[in-house]
C-alpha cells in the first residue's frame, strides 16, 4: 500500500475517524493516530487495537525509536501523555496513493 510519506499528508490523504482519548471505539487496527500542534500535524502512529499505537518518536519525548503507547486516560507515563496532547485525529487508509481503492 502506498500512502504519502510525511505525516501531515498522510492526515489529509485518511478518510478521518473520530478519536478523543479515552474513547477509541471506532478505531481498527490498521489505522492512523496523528498528532501535533493546531497547525500542523508533525508525527504519526499506527493502531494496534485497544487504544495502543505504534510510533517511532526521537528522545526528546522519551524513546529513540520504535515504542508501543496509548491513547488512555489512565496511563500516566510521560511518552503517552506527551502525544495525548498532541491528539489530532485518526484516519483509516481507503486507498493507495497511486489511486486504487482497497478491498
Amino acid at each position: 500500500i502506498w500512502i504519502p510519506r510525511d505525516a501531515y499528508q498522510q492526515e489529509r490523504f485518511c478518510q478521518p475517524v473520530a478519536v478523543a482519548p479515552g474513547c477509541y471505539s471506532l478505531l481498527r487496527p490498521g489505522d492512523l493516530i496523528f498528532f501535533g500542534q493546531p497547525r500542523r500535524c508533525t508525527h504519526v502512529g499506527l493502531h494496534l487495537g485497544g487504544g495502543r499505537y505504534l510510533h517511532s518518536s526521537g528522545i526528546e519525548h522519551g524513546r529513540n525509536g520504535l515504542g508501543i503507547d496509548g491513547l488512555d486516560l489512565q496511563l500516566s507515563d510521560p511518552v503517552s501523555a506527551h502525544y495525548r496532547a498532541e491528539l489530532r485525529g485518526a484516519g483509516r487508509v481507503v486507498r493507495c496513493h497511486d489511486g486504487t481503492t482497497l478491498p
